[in-house]
Parts: structure tokens; C-alpha cells; sequence
């Protein structure tokens, strides 16, 4: 799948995609931010959590998600362990 093909599928289509065919890399922690990055053939894709879940029954908040090919927003995994 290429980049554009992704992004014009809605939100539930795109998480499908991700669950079904991409690739997890790694987590990273922020502060109080859980980075999750996948990737999925040619491009990545990241989700931005908030939040510390202290036990299995709380959940932390999906605040936003990116989707790129490289870049800036790659630069914070290069200098973390990418092991999960």
C-alpha cells in the first residue's frame, strides 16, 4: 500500500491496515507521552498516547497520529533503544 492510499481511508480502515499489516518498531516514553511506532511497507506510522496507565484496567488516551515517510518527526527514534 502506497502513502496516499492510506490516507484517504477512513480512521477504522487505517487502524485495520496497522493491526492487520504493519510492523510495531518500538514505544518511547515522554514524559507522560507513549510514542508507538509501526511500520507499513514504505512509510511509518505513530501513535501519540497521553498518559500513564497504572494497571491493565486503565487506558491511556489516543491524542493524535501521524503518518510519514521520514523526516523530523523520525529523529526521536534514532537516538532511543528500539527495542520493545
Amino acid at each position: 500500500m502506497k502513502l496516499y492510499d492510506f490516507l484517504i481511508l477512513s480512521n477504522e480502515e487505517q487502524m485495520a491496515q496497522i493491526m492487520l499489516h504493519g510492523a510495531l518498531i518500538t514505544k518511547l516514553w515522554e514524559k507522560d507521552r507513549l510514542f508507538v511506532l509501526y511500520s507499513l511497507g514504505t512509510f511509518f506510522f505513530e501513535m501519540e498516547y497521553h498518559g500513564n496507565p497504572k494497571s491493565a484496567k486503565q487506558e491511556a488516551l489516543l491524542v493524535r497520529k501521524h503518518v510519514f515517510s521520514t523526516g523530523v518527526r523520525m529523529e526521536k527514534y534514532l537516538a532511543s533503544d528500539l527495542a520493545i
